[in-house]
């Protein structure tokens, strides 16, 4: 069994904006759980949103662990920087904004890191990247502004 959890995340603005996440969850291949949400307040980067993201696919795919502790597990972020601050080779500075989200990110990250059968990646996911789209127009937001209700 193959468990694969993909991520995706957005700010609007990118600096200073509203963060969105999108994530999805595939088992051999097939769809079979889906979230996305919005932070639902000012002052994020694109970071905090992707970390956001990865903090509710890596919890999902803990729980998947220890639903199916002989399956392998994979995240996928959709670029190479959160890939690569999520396993700590290039740390998030405590001073960024999105330190306390990369903080329980990396936390969560290196617990699963543990298991043999775990692999983190980058790469876009079109549904995921989609899931995204659906939450900003839900919540109102449009591609580089905030649309007042």
């Amino acid at each position: 069994m193959r468990i694969e959890v993909f991520a995706s995340g957005r700010c609007v603005p990118s600096q200073g904006g509203i963060g969105i996440f999108g994530c999805v969850l595939k088992v051999d291949g097939r769809v079979v759980w889906t979230e996305s949400g919005c932070s639902g307040r000012t002052g994020q980067t694109i970071l905090s949103a992707k970390f956001a993201g990865a903090i509710v696919a890596l919890r999902k795919l803990t729980d998947e662990h220890a639903e199916h502790p002989e399956a392998a597990l994979a995240l996928f972020v959709d670029d190479r920087q959160t890939k690569l601050q999520l396993d700590g080779t290039w740390p998030a500075g405590q001073n960024d904004c999105h330190f306390p989200l990369w903080k329980e990110a990396h936390e969560l990250y290196f617990v699963l890191n543990e298991y043999r059968e775990f692999y983190l990646g980058w790469m876009n996911n079109n549904l995921a990247a989609e899931l995204v789209a659906q939450t900003m127009k839900r919540h109102g937001i449009a591609e580089g502004r905030t649309v007042r209700r």
